[in-house]
């Protein structure tokens, strides 16, 4: 009797622990594939440029006419990278995500002065890869 008990029990917790209640539809996320970062004035400005699936996603049928998914740019100014990065974050109107970032922009000016906050904030991020490019550039970022 006991035996059937505890099967029960184990039984019941596996099918209550099965699902996928915390994955993410693809349409539901920005995706970030670009972060430009910029030192002025004693403020950091932070552009990225993301993708976002959703008018794709909810297609059935695959045409070979699609258009291109729309290419998102976002700017935001902080006193810390995070600041400027938590600033985009509060007015995206979906949740950005950093996985996919393949190319950091820098600003003459971080590369001078601010090497070591790009550094924190690379390191602080989890889905920032560590094999991601840097680039610098004396042009204006934007």
């Amino acid at each position: 009797m006991r035996n059937i008990i505890t099967f029960i029990i184990i039984a019941i917790q596996l099918f209550l622990l099965t699902g996928c209640w915390g994955s993410k539809k693809i349409e539901g996320e920005t995706y970030i594939t670009a972060i430009g970062l910029d030192y002025r004035d004693g403020l950091y400005k932070m552009y990225i440029q993301g993708l976002n699936f959703g008018n794709i996603a909810k297609q059935e049928g695959a045409s070979t006419s699609q258009p291109a998914p729309p290419i998102l740019i976002g700017e935001a100014k902080g006193k810390s990278i995070q600041s400027a990065y938590s600033k985009l974050q509060q007015n995206a109107a979906l949740p950005l995500y950093l996985g996919h970032v393949h190319t950091i922009l820098l600003s003459k000016n971080m590369l001078k002065e601010k090497m070591r906050s790009v550094n924190q904030f690379i390191g602080q991020e989890p889905l920032l890869r560590y094999n991601t490019l840097l680039f610098g550039t004396d042009n204006d970022i934007k």
